[in-house]
């Protein structure tokens, strides 16, 4: 069984939550990352108000992969506490303790996660929902 996502994988996921937002009607920014936190995708929507929303969503999917598949909403209340103080200093404060990263896994093997950022917490989410969902379509 392949253990990575591939360049075709995630294009698909990618389509299918900007698809999701489309359909919410709200541009966003969609970040695929590894089981090692290494980028796979990322891509920006036509209208996003914010540069910065790629990074956002890449850490919030970094906090996901960290946590072993937890989507990373849960952790919001919890962000700062020493212990999450000092795991984000250890990744040199790019974990981002919001909703809106899900994880990406082949049976129950983790391949890493995918973010949303630019909508709601909720909507981030069920964009990264989407495009994780995808990858097995």
């Amino acid at each position: 069984m392949q253990q990575t996502i591939t360049m075709a994988e995630a294009l698909r996921m990618q389509a299918a939550a900007l698809a999701k937002a489309e359909e919410f009607g709200v541009a966003v920014a969609v970040t695929i990352i590894d089981a090692h936190t290494h980028l796979v995708s990322s891509i920006r929507m036509d209208g996003v108000e914010w540069v910065w929303l790629p990074d956002d969503a890449r850490s919030k999917a970094m906090v996901t992969v960290v946590w072993r598949g937890e989507p990373s909403g849960p952790f919001r209340d919890r962000a700062a506490s020493p212990m999450f103080t000092w795991l984000n200093n250890h990744y040199q404060g790019k974990l981002l303790y919001l909703q809106g990263a899900v994880p990406i896994k082949r049976g129950a093997h983790l391949l890493g996660a995918i973010a949303a950022s630019g909508a709601s917490g909720e909507q981030d989410e069920e964009i990264a929902w989407a495009g994780a969902n995808a990858l097995e379509a």
